[in-house]
């Protein structure tokens, strides 16, 4: 059927024939409603008028319209048996070629973005089953549009379900276009055989080769000699650039069982210009290819600097996206880079609720587990790329990629996280909840602190050291309860810890990276307002300089930990999402089985929360934006939440008073930095009750409301627990102060004991010990208990008095309490039930012991994939 100048088809008028096929004629034609010229491909004659096959056209359409994607063109709708598009303007890549050789560049570009099509297609289920130069259209900007995509599959559909035909490709029933088609046909296409995307990864492998040689890879005076060609011949190899050789080799392999399975695959192996070296490829093993061709694409530019003293052509990036498999998440994941940028190591969680550590080679298609890692976290790389350190709660690990058990490096008190391995053999690590930033052998030994907590400057931990590029130096984070006072700084191994200098590279709470490449300017890597960028370091100063660059927007984060990773070999990880960061917790409901019973308070950033004694409301530092925190007022029974204060300094660590009518918390307010008392009944603000210079935490206020335990920090002693005795007159004295730190304190309900945490035994321990009121002259000898075996933190007691819990990470413990005439006896510590993705520092128990407040992180859209870019550089990549 012709459709005349000037016909009407539907809502289009037809304004000039384009072109006839053995898929039918197309005609240029405009939008009568919108006014905007579109494509109109008519349905061969011998297909016009079979009402049955016009509608397997029309239902394939349907699924076509669903590829919307930047380099197809794109399907508007179907018009009486026509099928209406894009309208693509330029030269089709055949009429490209005829020109001669496409430059390298910019036979890549194109190549890439044919290659993206195709693996939007595919991962639909659609096969193009015709691609061919012909089929592609480049514009005047580069851009390229794939056409006729999924024709060939519905109509080969159609044919076949209709007459048994044996043909196989839409090509064959026209001879005028049956030599094109040949060319680019699978071996297993050719023979007549059931074909797959691997028909497409064949075509696309011919495109390349005939795009960089000018030359068709089979081709032949007729059809009967390129289908030969096809089945017999091989290219000619020689002609072909050496860093396409991997690629195209895995493309183009005849039995397609040995061919390159994932089209994606083949975009990640397009590979930067390397040093030029003549070689014919091994085709005996395509994972051969594949480890030569994405070995070019991470190391070519460095070889060509440090190797051949030659500039690198430009390059261009290589994203791909690292998905977690069906019922595994990457909610609560780290990834870290190799520093020769071959490698990514992340924890995943398993379906099972596992965590362990995986390890990605880009020159292999799969993932895969590293044995003996479960419960591992912060991962980080030695220096040769072979070795990876992590911790397991208090504990050091590391582990060969390549095989082996894991080894203990070190132990220390807190709990570890993410560190930097040095070239000299030297690791330092921070803490995930508070302490320094240690060093260590990589050999293993006992680790000292390089950095010193600053009790005026209200420091609560470092973490996430990063190496300079003298091995010596390395960039951390500097963690404070007063958000002015937090961000990445400078340190130095040659220094004392409490010598390492305060100048702030940047305000943050989240770590930095640090990206150096070979005879460039080293950058630091962070997040500003959700967003990572970038920004020259000037090492020698100290300080950033110039303006900051966008690298990728919405990058996720967990407690103080960035989802990014970078490697100065020209590498960058990351994870998009609201995953951690500003609002991490859902503050959620269990029972004493451990099974959760609803939410108390939506996701929020809780930095701490109390359940008032009367059980009707919850109290909690809240931040709700930047990085301070106020404190909120929740009402249980109606599901109101107000603020109490809104400083510009951070409020923190509320408790409440035993008749529930008011509150104390922490401030750090310029105006005097200490605890504050703010009365439920009352519309006056809240008042200073009491100065002081470090921070002072209040735990625990006793049962007659006279006296607050309440833990400060000193730079001579560490952490120590104070007794704040209140009245007209207020007065601090400490209750107990020594070179180990004691705090966390809570009043039993006979105001006679009081539990508490210390780390004298190397560990935090919860402990037990007996209460008497300043000058109760009556009062013996105070007795201590020991109440944990296996570490503790975080005290809690139930209102009878006859039970204690505590948490061990995410373990919560029960010791019953019994009374021997005016002494405590504990009994045995037992684990109630273990949460897994809680935060429990801040936890509470509802008075009778049978309901727990815990705060749950909120690990955000774990659909999220990892996206890598291979080819990085800082400032040129566009954020997404």
């Amino acid at each position: 059927m012709s459709l005349a100048i000037g016909h009407r088809l539907g809502g289009y008028e037809i304004v000039a024939k384009l072109g006839e096929g053995g898929m039918g004629q197309v005609y240029r034609a405009r939008d009568v409603k919108l006014g905007r010229e579109v494509a109109i491909k008519i349905l061969p004659d011998h297909f016009a008028n079979d009402a049955e096959r016009v509608a397997r056209f029309e239902r394939e359409a349907k699924t076509l319209a669903a590829l919307n994607h930047p380099h197809i063109a794109q399907i508007y709708g179907f018009e009486q048996s026509a099928l209406v598009m894009e309208l693509v303007d330029g030269e089709d890549l055949s009429e490209r070629i005829r020109r001669g050789p496409i430059a390298l560049d910019e036979a890549v570009a194109i190549a890439r973005q044919i290659g993206d099509a195709l693996d939007a297609a595919h991962g639909q289920s659609i096969i193009h089953r015709d691609l061919k130069p012909a089929n592609v259209k480049v514009r005047d900007d580069g851009t390229v549009k794939v056409l006729d995509f999924g024709l060939a599959k519905s109509v080969d559909a159609m044919v076949a379900s209709g007459s048994g035909a044996t043909i196989t490709s839409p090509a064959m029933t026209a001879h005028g276009m049956l030599l094109g088609t040949a060319a680019y046909m699978a071996p297993e296409q050719a023979k007549g055989r059931p074909v797959d995307k691997r028909a497409d990864i064949w075509a696309f492998g011919c495109i390349v080769y005939e795009m960089v040689t000018g030359e068709r890879a089979f081709a032949g005076d007729d059809v009967s000699e390129t289908i030969a060609s096809v089945l017999k011949t091989e290219p000619d190899w020689s002609r072909v650039p050496a860093r396409l050789q991997p690629l195209l080799t895995s493309c183009l392999q005849k039995d397609p069982r040995q061919r390159l399975r994932d089209i994606g695959d083949a975009v990640f192996l397009l590979a930067p210009s390397g040093p030029a070296r003549a070689h014919r490829p091994p085709r005996s093993s395509p994972l051969v290819a594949w480890s030569i061709a994405a070995l070019t694409a991470v190391a070519a530019l460095g070889l060509a600097v440090a190797h051949f003293g030659e500039t690198p052509a430009a390059v261009m990036p290589i994203e791909f996206d690292l998905h977690a498999p069906e019922g595994s998440n990457f909610g609560d994941s780290y990834q870290a880079l190799s520093p020769d940028g071959r490698r990514l190591v992340y924890t995943m969680r398993d379906a099972g609720g596992v965590v362990r550590l995986w390890v990605r080679d880009f020159d292999t298609r799969d993932p895969r587990p590293l044995q003996n890692t479960e419960g591992a976290r912060s991962p980080f790389w030695s220096p040769d790329s072979g070795t990876v350190a992590f911790a397991i709660d208090e504990k050091l690990m590391r582990i060969d990629v390549e095989g082996g058990p894991p080894r203990l490096v070190s132990e220390v008190s807190n709990n570890i996280g993410v560190g930097s391995w040095g070239t000299n053999g030297t690791i330092l690590f921070g803490s995930r909840l508070g302490g320094p930033i240690y060093r260590v052998a990589d050999t293993g030994g006992t680790a000292v602190p390089v950095t010193a907590l600053d009790q005026p400057r209200f420091e609560g931990f470092h973490a996430i050291p990063s190496f300079l590029r003298d091995g010596k130096r390395f960039v951390y984070l500097r963690n404070s309860a007063d958000p002015k006072l937090q961000g990445i700084f400078v340190g130095s191994l040659d220094l004392a810890p409490d010598q390492q200098p305060l100048d702030m590279l940047v305000q943050s709470r989240l770590g930095a990276g640090y990206y150096a490449p070979a005879g460039g300017p080293s950058r630091l890597l962070f997040i500003d307002n959700g967003n990572l960028v970038s920004q020259e370091l000037d090492e020698s100063r100290r300080a950033l300089v110039g303006s900051p660059a966008l690298e990728a927007e919405r990058v996720g984060s967990a407690g103080s930990y960035a989802f990014f990773s970078v490697s100065s070999a020209g590498v960058l990880a990351y994870r998009t999402g609201e995953a951690g960061g500003p609002n991490d917790f859902n503050l959620t409901w269990f029972d004493r089985r451990g099974q959760q019973q609803g939410l108390a308070l939506g996701r929020g950033a809780y930095g701490s929360a109390k359940l008032s004694p009367d059980g009707t409301r919850i109290v909690g530092g809240l931040t709700r934006s930047g990085l301070a925190s106020d404190i909120w007022l929740s009402d249980l029974a109606r599901g109101i939440l107000t603020r109490l204060t809104s400083d510009a300094a951070s409020d923190l660590y509320p408790i409440w008073a035993p008749d529930s009518s008011r509150i104390l918390f922490m401030s750090l307010r310029s105006s005097g930095r200490g605890i504050y008392e703010k009365r439920m009944d009352s519309a006056e603000p809240e008042r200073l009750v009491w100065r002081g210079e470090g921070p002072a935490i209040p735990d625990g206020w006793s049962p007659d409301g006279r006296f607050v335990l309440f833990t400060r920090q000193a730079k001579e002693s560490g952490f120590d627990l104070w007794l704040l005795e209140l009245g007209p007159s207020p007065k601090a004295t400490p209750v107990l102060s020594s070179p180990f730190d004691e705090g966390f304190g809570v009043f039993g309900p006979d105001g006679r004991h009081f539990a508490y945490v210390s780390d004298e035994s190397g560990r935090d321990e919860v402990y037990l010990r007996t209460f008497a009121a300043p000058g109760d002259t009556s009062a013996s000898s105070p007795r201590q208990w020991r109440v944990s075996n296996d570490g503790g933190q975080s005290p809690r007691w139930r209102r009878d008095g006859k039970e204690l819990l505590y948490r061990n990470e995410g373990k919560v413990m029960s010791v019953p309490i019994e009374t021997a005439g005016s002494a405590l006896a504990p009994g045995r510590p037992v684990e109630l039930f273990s949460v897994r993705g809680a935060f429990v520092t801040q936890w509470d128990v509802a008075a009778d012991g049978q309901r727990f407040l815990i705060p749950m992180l909120e690990i955000g859209d774990v659909a999220e994939p990892i996206r890598v870019t291979l080819n990085w550089r800082p400032g040129g990549n566009q954020a997404r």
